[in-house]
């Protein structure tokens, strides 16, 4: 009786367990909740919101709010691509110039609470707003990519399979921790909080403190910015909005109260939580993903299909775990792309526009980084056009690759089912456990640029693969 008084008492202890039981229940009641990618993704999205909470928890400790924690995320989230010098090959300059114009936000910030006796909630309000137009100016609107090999190492590095942003989550916990809990510092927050008047008459500076609480919610909103940068590989006007709000309710939801004055960090660990957050999902979409990741997963080798929930409203947005039925990947030093390889050298528009953008390789970093917004939990490679006169080569590639984290879980492989020897290489494919189906694509343009297949007219060939006998056991069928 005596542990569950001490449990209700401690309301950092409570919101563990409580996030403990919707963790442990979720993972039991939707298949695929408690899978490794989707704990993963929910725990890199906790590390934003976590650290972006850091400094809005010290802030409210001392009974103020930051209502301009998103804005400095965006903030730093823009303009770090724009400021990162070309001669630092590191990139570390680009992300102290912009952690230095975050602390510096926070630094005005804390000027104005402070030395105009503007409230807290107006304030950062008001920067918030100032931000926003400022951000529209600069960036017009459009999206700005980030090649800063820090920030992309910082938003996709995953050293003992843990992702980096969650060991810097941790750093970040250690060192709010100890300033509220075991340095000077923390506890004047405490006191400013508590009784503004008497902390002051006992000597406890309130401009000083002011100045620095602020400082250090503008540096964790940078942090936390840049986090988001290096994750979502673009930077564009409002990637920040999300984390205000929940930071106020990881906060809340920890046990510090609102007034100031109470609270800790530790209850805000748990409190940020995005599926505390999370304002719940239609069950059809639900098990739908749920179909989707188990067919992927143990599927007998048959083409991917995608599905809608019947009666769902195309306008509603999903948000559960994703199954991508098609991607491409491609190394090009390999040579094994004529497409490419044709496009690289004459520089011709395509079918689809200028293939500029796509000249370079492409691999399972690579869409991990472009995919890093969305919970893509496993994926179908389609094949790319690999030359036809090296057959089953792609497959025994893509065998070779990384895939633990799910992407290129199964492959649509390519096999011209008019060449002489395609039932052999039919079922040569089908044998391998990762070959999903089969792709041999017709359409031919008099524009080569605009021409998928090598001569006109197969689909009217008889020998040209309609209706073509699949491979025993396969489960494939021709179309």
């Amino acid at each position: 009786m005596n542990i569950i008084r001490s449990v209700f008492r401690n309301p950092s202890l409570l919101t563990f367990l409580l996030v403990a039981l919707v963790w442990i229940a979720a993972s039991v009641s939707l298949r695929g909740f408690g899978a490794y990618g989707h704990l993963r993704y929910l725990l890199e999205l906790a590390a934003v919101i976590g650290i972006a909470a850091a400094g809005q928890t010290l802030v409210i400790l001392m009974g103020g709010i930051d209502l301009s924690v998103g804005a400095v995320i965006t903030v730093t989230a823009i303009l770090l691509p724009l400021i990162s010098p070309a001669w630092d090959p590191t990139g570390l300059a680009g992300i102290a110039a912009a952690l230095a114009i975050a602390t510096g936000i926070g630094l005005m910030n804390g000027a104005g609470a402070a030395y105009l006796r503007v409230p807290p909630i107006i304030m950062t309000l008001a920067m918030a707003t100032f931000l926003q137009g400022l951000l529209v100016i600069v960036a017009g609107g459009s999206a700005v990519t980030v090649s800063n090999p820090a920030v992309i190492l910082l938003g996709q590095a995953r050293p003992f399979g843990i992702p980096s942003g969650i060991i810097l989550w941790l750093v970040v916990s250690i060192v709010v921790l100890l300033l509220v809990h075991r340095m000077p510092i923390g506890a004047r927050f405490l006191a400013l909080g508590a009784n503004p008047l008497a902390a002051r008459l006992s000597g406890i500076s309130v401009t000083r403190n002011t100045l620095i609480v602020h400082t250090l919610s503008g540096f964790f909103a940078g942090l936390a910015g840049i986090l988001v940068l290096g994750m979502n590989r673009q930077g564009y006007v409002g990637i920040g909005d999300p984390y205000l709000l929940t930071s106020i309710a990881a906060v809340v939801l920890g046990g510090t109260s609102i007034l100031g004055g109470r609270g800790t960090y530790a209850g805000t660990i748990p409190g940020g939580d995005p599926a505390r957050h999370d304002d719940g999902a239609d069950h059809g979409r639900q098990r739908l993903a749920r179909l989707a990741l188990d067919h992927v997963r143990h599927a007998d080798p048959c083409p991917f299909a995608g599905f809608r929930p019947r009666g769902a409203p195309m306008t509603e947005l999903y948000d559960g775990p994703v199954i991508d039925p098609h991607h491409h990947l491609w190394d090009l030093s390999l040579q094994r792309h004529p497409w490419l390889q044709k496009a690289r050298g004459s520089g011709e528009e395509m079918v689809f526009g200028s293939p500029a953008p796509i000249l370079r390789d492409y691999g399972i970093d690579d869409y991990r980084a472009d995919a890093a917004r969305q919970n893509v939990v496993a994926t179908v490679h389609v094949e790319a056009g690999w030359s036809v006169a090296y057959p089953l080569e792609e497959s025994r590639w893509l065998d070779g690759l990384n895939r633990s984290s799910g992407v290129a879980h199964r492959y649509i492989a390519r096999v011209p089912l008019d060449g002489p020897d395609a039932m052999r290489l039919l079922e040569a494919e089908a044998a391998n456990p990762n070959v999903a189906g089969i792709r041999d694509i017709l359409s031919w343009h008099p524009d080569a640029a605009k021409s998928f297949a090598l001569r006109p007219n197969r689909m009217g060939d008889p020998t040209g693969g309609r209706g073509w006998p699949m491979p025993p056991g396969s489960g494939w069928s021709s179309i």
